[in-house]
């Protein structure tokens, strides 16, 4: 049993190294682009790590899940046959325990901070009831556009005025509505009464 564990401690933690330091071509750049287009993509598809990207969550068919069980599993028996006087059977049930429970784990928190909704972009979602400066002026049945700041980023716009009343250059107005990617603002003062 000990070729056993030593084998999965040494592969599992192998595998976890060239994944903590070797890279998996998952960048963290941010282009700066925005788009408010509605995409359409809601096709199921496999992640990288075998992970689901729908309503079901199967960890047995992730490497990840399978690399921290085996490393689990060899590092626990190791420590069990060098520093306890457990039966041999008792110590491979606890090493296939905890590294179940640990491939499980790892992976139950990999795929729920991967769900997370974290995303520091700006959506549509995050746009309407933003605060906005007109840039170019916004007349009735002509579009202008404004700039507002949401979540950090500073996003440029083309708008109309929603009630049809001319708005000038560096008004206050906030974003009311999106229509076909084309922000409807108010003057600020409407709501607020500046």
């Amino acid at each position: 049993m000990l070729a056993l564990y030593v084998v999965t401690a040494i592969i599992g933690g192998v595998l976890i190294l060239v994944s903590a330091f070797g890279g998996h071509g998952a960048d963290g750049a941010h282009d700066g682009h925005f788009d408010i287009g509605h995409g359409g993509d809601h096709d199921l598809h496999a992640g990288h790590d075998g992970d689901t990207h729908a309503d079901v969550w199967i960890p047995f068919f992730s490497l990840r899940f399978w690399t921290y069980l085996a490393t689990g599993f060899g590092v626990t028996g190791l420590l069990l046959t060098w520093f306890s006087s457990i039966s041999a059977g008792a110590g491979a049930a606890l090493a296939g325990a905890t590294g179940l429970a640990a491939g499980l784990g790892v992976s139950y928190a990999m795929h729920y901070l991967r769900n997370v909704d974290t995303s520091s972009t700006a959506t549509e979602k995050d746009i309407v009831g933003a605060d906005a400066k007109v840039l170019v002026a916004l007349k009735p049945g002509e579009m202008g556009k404004v700039r507002c700041n949401v979540k950090g980023e500073l996003i440029d716009l083309i708008a109309f005025p929603d009630d049809d009343q001319p708005i000038e250059v560096g008004a206050d107005v906030m974003v009311v509505g999106i229509d076909n990617d084309r922000a409807r603002v108010v003057r600020r003062s409407m709501f607020f009464g500046e």
